[in-house]
């Protein structure tokens, strides 16, 4: 049995193009925490420098995503409990799982028992271009993919959200949605700032540019 969040897997991956522009945006005056978002290919990653951190992976079989939350019973480097992988992956389809252990897991490798292994404490996956899971909803969320909560929120709402959550300034917040609406638009295009957009994105500082300009590069936004 698998529970349907009645959500696709192209509203998640516009979720997450939207959170990287907002945190491009925020990074470019506060660098430090540039590493929390980050795309290598078909892969997006994410932490909160509070113990948990996830990817999910977008490849054109479908979405899996994998979360590790460090302060989750079901994290056996803390909790000793017998680790299960396959508890996680019940009734996933094969080439999920092939898509799992090539791409997703690999972002997600701990030491554990001495040897270098993935280890997920939560997990998702499309099916009919829906995303599920082997479990209810709000215990996927509870154990990691608290991660991903703005990213499947309606795009105004997450907007605001995102706003509130960077503290953006409100030419940033429209930038963000200018952003979000040429990218979406443009599919694999490239999209350049224009210097305005530019000056708006370094409106609160300009610190982290190489590290706000790398990250937007990752989605194939350039910034001169």
């Amino acid at each position: 049995m698998t529970f349907d969040l009645k959500v696709s897997s192209i509203e998640l991956w516009r979720g997450c193009v939207l959170a990287t522009i907002a945190h491009a945006i925020f990074t470019a005056h506060h660098p430090e925490l540039a590493n929390e978002q980050s795309w290598d290919g078909i892969n997006y990653n994410l932490q909160d420098s509070q113990g948990s951190l996830g990817t999910v992976s977008f490849a054109p079989a479908g979405t899996v995503g994998g979360f590790f939350d460090s302060h989750s019973q079901r994290n056996p480097i803390s909790s000793k409990e017998p680790y299960d992988l396959a508890a996680r992956q019940t009734e996933m389809p094969a080439e999920l799982k092939a898509i799992a252990e090539n791409e997703t897991l690999q972002y997600l490798l701990q030491d554990h028992e001495g040897a270098q292994v993935p280890i997920i404490t939560a997990a998702f996956w499309s099916v009919a271009d829906h995303l599920v899971a082997a479990e209810p909803w709000p215990d996927v969320f509870a154990n990691g993919a608290h991660l991903i909560q703005t990213q499947l929120k309606p795009t105004n709402e997450a907007i605001d959200t995102w706003r509130n959550h960077y503290g953006l300034s409100t030419g940033q917040a429209e930038l963000l949605r200018s952003l979000f609406a040429k990218k979406i638009s443009s599919s694999d295009s490239a999209i350049t700032l224009s210097d305005s957009e530019k000056a708006a994105l370094l409106e609160q500082g300009s610190e982290g540019l190489e590290q706000s300009r790398e990250l937007l590069a990752e989605i194939t936004i350039v910034m001169p």
